[in-house]
């Protein structure tokens, strides 16, 4: 009898052990998939966008969401200078240089933003080391151009989100 306990044992803890590995494996997978959609995409966390010092360009030129799901954009004005004002704006599809151009319009008391139905999100125009938060429902799939509709700007500050 003690020979057939300790088989059972032997049994118990091997079942432990396997079924243990697998729940171990299929986490490590989970951890690593999210790590790559958090890293590249909008998807499961907030994407952090900011500027290239005082260049005019976008450390981030590619945004990646899915259809339906939450987009969330930290924008940082990383610039150092004083006075290098920027915004970052999400607008539809073969509309960005247009945008840009009624931003001018728009003025410096609007955010250089025009009310336009073309703007599918926005930031608040950034000072030097400010950040906002701009979270909204992604679009239908496609590619939707962001860019600064600061004088100027556009087009070495653009980007694109695409929503696939």
């Amino acid at each position: 009898m003690s020979g057939g306990r300790r088989d059972e044992r032997r049994t118990l803890s091997y079942r432990w052990t396997r079924r243990t590995r697998s729940c171990v494996a299929k986490l490590l997978v989970l951890v690593v998939l999210s790590g790559c959609v958090a890293a590249g995409g909008a998807d499961d966390g907030t994407v952090r966008v900011g500027c290239d010092g005082n260049g005019l360009a976008f450390d981030v030129t590619r945004i990646e969401a899915r259809s339906g799901a939450t987009v969330r954009i930290t924008f940082v004005n990383d610039a150092t200078a004083h006075e290098v004002y920027h915004n970052l704006v999400v607008v539809r599809p073969g509309t960005a240089a247009r945008i840009a151009r009624a931003g001018i319009v728009a003025g410096f008391e609007r955010g250089w933003i025009p009310v336009d139905a073309a703007v599918l999100a926005k930031s608040r125009l950034l000072t030097p080391g400010e950040r906002d938060e701009i979270v909204f429902p992604s679009p239908p799939p496609g590619d939707y151009p962001f860019l600064c509709t600061v004088p100027g700007h556009y087009p070495s500050m653009s980007g694109v989100l695409v929503v696939r």
